[in-house]
């Protein structure tokens, strides 16, 4: 619900400007594509459970700012941050996720998770066009980005208890 969102404040705050949904969308694009590489980079050495914790915090608290009332520059350096954030913990929490489920399990776990966003996101968007109407966009963001903090919150706390874990032996093929 937070990329919905950023058409709709735009419209309701930003003088509905297309130009400026672009930049919104661009920011977070340009930060998530500055932290892949810099992950792919860091990736060698792996990233600690405490380090991808903060990380986690450094892609969701910066959408804060999408629910307060600040200038159209606050919200592109908001999500710049937070694309950045997301584009340097992606890679290692996919890998978490994906390799430290027993190996008999592992497609089951990939197919829940390809499950739930398949489910989650159009239902969002179900959600979110009455909501918009009915509550208006700053209390519908707040209530989205706070969603996405307490899952970024237990997503951090579930990659420090996994981090020192090892992933479980591969089957015999």
């Amino acid at each position: 619900m937070i990329f919905i969102s950023l058409p709709v404040l735009v419209v309701a705050h930003y003088g509905g400007h297309a130009r400026l949904v672009g930049v919104f969308f661009g920011a977070w694009g340009g930060g998530a594509v500055v932290g892949n590489l810099a992950a792919y980079r860091r990736l060698r050495s792996g990233m600690s459970g405490r380090l991808i914790a903060v990380l986690v915090l450094i892609q969701a608290l910066p959408l804060a700012a999408l629910a307060l009332p600040v200038p159209a520059w606050a919200i592109v350096a908001a999500l710049g941050l937070s694309g950045l954030g997301n584009g340097l913990v992606n890679p290692t929490i996919h890998s978490l996720l994906t390799l430290r489920p027993p190996a008999g399990v592992r497609p089951n776990v990939i197919t829940a998770m390809f499950t739930a966003s398949a489910i989650g996101a159009p239902a969002a968007l179900v959600i979110a066009g009455p909501a918009f109407t009915s509550f208006g966009s700053r209390p519908v963001v707040t209530v989205a980005v706070g969603f996405q903090l307490l899952a970024m919150i237990w997503l951090g706390a579930a990659a420090v208890r996994l981090a020192g874990t090892t992933a479980p032996d591969s089957p015999p093929e």
